[in-house]
C-alpha cells in the first residue's frame, strides 16, 4: 500500500512538473531540407527573463552552427513587454525523418517540431560560382489549379546588389507567396549561400503551360581586390554576375463537369460558415445581419463564387458587397470573402434560413466535394406595438412629444365628467366662432396692407434636416418620415414617398436605411419604438442632394414590398 502511494505521489509530481512549462514559440524556416542545407530555428518567448535555451536534445541529428539573440520592447497604455528571441542555425548529420524535442527555456517549452532531411542533389548545377534551380510542385494540373513554383538562386561569392527576374507565363496569373528564405549548402564540397523564393501560379488554359527561364543579374564582390587597404570596402565597384535556369513546361488538364453545373473551384479544401455571434429574436420587419464567409486553400478570393441566398418565402436579403482578402501560409494561398446579408422577415412563424452548398474538386483525392452551410430553423415574433404618433401622419406635418403624450384615450372617464367636459368643449367652441366673427368684421373696416398678406415661409431645408436629426436622437420613426418627406418636397419641388426620394439620393447605404425606416412603418402601422435613428442621420447628415435632377432615378434596391 505504501509503494502504491508513493507511486501515485511520483505521478503527480510529474504531470505538476509538466503541467508548470508554459509554451513558447519555437518554428523552422523550412520544414525540409537537403542534407547538404542548413536551416535556422527561431524560438520566442515573452517571459523567459535571462534565461537561455538549452539546445542540448539537438546535438544528436545536428550540428550548430551559429546562434544569435535578441529582445522587442513594446510599450502598451503604460504596461512593458519584452519578448526575446534566439535564431539557431542547425546542418542536419544525415538524411531521414527527425523529430525535434522540445526546447526548454527556464520554466517555458516549446511543442515538438518535425523536420525531414533528404539525400544530396546531385543532379543539380555544381562547381558555378551562381547557378538557378526551379521546381514545381506538379507536372500536372487542372485549368486555375495553384501550381506552386520554387525558384533557388545559389551564390558563392558575396553579393553587393542583384535583382531575380519574376516568371511571366502566357496564359498563367501568378502570385508571390511568403517571404524569401536564406539558408547554406553545400555542393561539390563548396558551400553556396542559397536565396528562395516561391510564386502561386494560376493556368487559365488547358494545354502545356510554358515557365520561362528566371534570369539573375547582379554584382558580386571583386576577390581580385586588396580587401586590406583602408576604405575599401566603400569603392569596391565589383563584377557583374548573370545566371539563367532552364524553362519548365507543366500538362494542363480542362475542368472536370460539375453534376450540378456549378462553378469550376479546383482546391485543396472549401468551406463555407456563419461567424461572429448568431442572432435568435426575428421580428417582423426588423432586419437581422448575418455573416457568412467563404474560404479556400489553394484558390485566391477573385476565384471564389459570389455567396448567394436563394429566395425564402416569408423572408427577404439584402446583401452587402463582399469583402475579400488573399492570403498565404508560405506553402498555399487562401483565399477569403466575407458577406454581410441584411434579413427581413415579412410574416411570423416558424421558418427557415436555407442550406448553403459549394461545390469543388478537392485537387488532394481527385473527387468533386461540397461544402455546406446547414439550413437553420428560426422563430419570427409578431412586430411590437408602437409607442409614439400614427403611421397615417400628412407629409408636411411634425408631431412634436407633447403633441404625442396629449393622445390619450378617455374612455375610462366617468359619465358625469364625460358630460362636464362635454358642456366645457361646447361653451369654448361657442366663444371661438364668437371671436372668429368679430375679427372678421374689424378686418373688413381696416385697410389691409400688403406686407400683412405674406404668407408665412414653409419651414425651409434646414428646418426639416433639425427636425430629422432631433427624431432620429430620440428614435422616433414617424416624425423622421415627416422630416424626410418635407425635406424631399423641398429639395425635389413635388411631393415624394419615402421609396421615391431614395431612389433619387443614387446613395445605396442612405437609400437602404430610408427603405427600412419606410418598412418599419408600413410593417407595424403605427411606427416601431425600437427602430434605432443614429445610422440613418449619420448617412443622411453627409449627403447632398442634386436639385437639378428632373427624374427619378430607379433604385437598384429591390422593393421591400410591392
Amino acid at each position: 500500500m505504501v509503494a502504491m502511494f508513493r507511486l501515485l505521489a511520483i505521478a503527480v509530481l510529474s504531470a505538476w512538473a509538466l503541467s508548470s512549462y508554459a509554451e513558447i514559440s519555437a518554428r523552422l524556416e523550412r520544414e525540409e531540407i537537403r542534407i547538404n542545407e542548413t536551416v535556422r530555428l527561431v524560438i520566442e518567448s515573452d517571459s523567459a527573463g535571462e534565461s537561455q535555451p538549452d539546445l542540448s536534445v539537438l546535438e544528436q541529428h545536428f550540428n550548430i552552427l551559429g546562434r544569435s539573440s535578441g529582445q522587442n520592447i513594446s510599450i502598451v497604455n503604460g504596461a512593458q513587454s519584452v519578448t526575446r528571441r534566439w535564431t539557431i542555425e542547425l546542418e542536419p548529420k544525415s538524411a531521414g525523418s527527425f523529430g525535434l524535442e522540445p526546447i526548454v527555456v527556464g520554466a517555458e517549452q516549446s511543442r515538438r517540431l518535425r523536420l525531414t532531411v533528404l539525400p544530396e542533389n546531385t543532379s543539380a548545377s555544381t562547381g558555378a560560382e551562381v547557378f538557378l534551380e526551379v521546381e514545381a510542385d506538379a507536372d500536372s494540373i487542372y485549368v486555375q489549379q495553384q501550381l506552386l513554383l520554387t525558384v533557388k538562386l545559389f551564390l558563392r561569392a558575396r553579393l553587393l546588389d542583384g535583382s531575380l527576374s519574376d516568371p511571366e507565363p502566357n496564359g498563367a496569373v501568378v502570385r508571390r507567396i511568403g517571404q524569401d528564405v536564406r539558408y547554406e549548402t553545400r555542393r561539390a564540397d563548396a558551400t553556396y549561400s542559397v536565396f528562395e523564393r516561391r510564386y502561386a501560379v494560376f493556368p487559365q488554359q488547358s494545354g502545356v503551360l510554358e515557365i520561362p527561364a528566371f534570369q539573375f543579374q547582379g554584382i558580386a564582390e571583386d576577390p581580385g581586390q586588396n580587401n586590406q587597404q583602408m576604405f575599401n570596402s566603400l569603392f569596391n565597384q565589383g563584377r557583374r554576375i548573370r545566371a539563367n535556369s532552364s524553362a519548365l513546361q507543366v500538362t494542363v488538364k480542362p475542368p472536370v463537369p460539375i453534376p450540378s453545373g456549378g462553378p469550376w473551384l479546383p482546391a485543396k479544401k472549401v468551406q463555407i460558415e456563419q461567424v461572429g455571434q448568431q442572432s435568435e429574436e426575428f421580428e417582423v420587419g426588423q432586419p437581422v445581419t448575418l455573416k457568412i464567409q467563404l474560404q479556400s486553400l489553394g484558390l485566391t478570393a477573385e476565384q471564389l463564387p459570389e455567396i448567394i441566398i436563394p429566395e425564402t418565402p416569408g423572408l427577404r436579403f439584402y446583401p452587402d458587397q463582399g469583402v475579400l482578402e488573399t492570403q498565404d501560409n508560405g506553402e498555399d494561398v487562401i483565399g477569403i470573402q466575407l458577406k454581410s446579408i441584411a434579413v427581413i422577415p415579412n410574416q411570423s412563424g416558424g421558418l427557415t434560413l436555407p442550406e448553403l452548398i459549394v461545390t469543388w474538386w478537392n485537387t488532394e483525392t481527385g473527387s468533386i466535394e461540397t461544402a455546406r452551410l446547414p439550413e437553420r430553423k428560426i422563430v419570427v415574433k409578431e412586430a411590437a406595438a408602437a409607442a409614439v404618433g400614427s403611421g397615417n401622419i400628412e407629409d408636411d406635418s411634425f408631431v412634436s412629444d407633447s403633441a404625442v403624450l396629449s393622445r390619450q384615450d378617455a374612455s375610462g372617464d366617468r359619465p358625469a365628467q364625460s358630460r362636464f367636459w362635454k358642456w366645457l368643449a361646447l361653451g369654448s367652441l361657442g366663444l371661438w366662432l364668437i371671436s372668429i366673427v368679430i375679427m372678421f368684421l374689424i378686418r373688413l373696416r381696416k385697410p389691409v396692407s400688403k406686407d400683412s398678406d405674406a404668407v408665412p415661409a414653409a419651414p425651409n431645408n434646414n428646418e426639416w434636416r433639425q427636425r430629422l436629426r432631433a427624431a432620429c436622437r430620440v428614435n422616433d420613426p414617424v416624425n423622421a418620415r415627416a422630416a424626410l418627406i418635407g425635406w424631399g418636397r423641398d429639395a425635389y419641388g413635388s411631393a415624394l414617398t419615402l421609396e421615391q426620394i431614395a431612389a433619387r439620393t443614387e446613395k445605396p447605404d442612405l437609400a437602404r436605411e430610408i427603405l427600412n425606416l419606410d418598412l418599419v412603418l408600413y410593417s407595424t402601422h403605427n411606427g416601431d419604438s425600437r427602430w434605432q435613428g443614429e445610422e440613418l442621420w449619420k448617412l443622411y447628415s453627409s449627403f447632398r442632394p442634386d436639385n437639378n435632377t428632373e427624374s427619378i432615378v430607379q433604385s437598384n434596391l429591390q422593393p421591400l414590398y410591392p
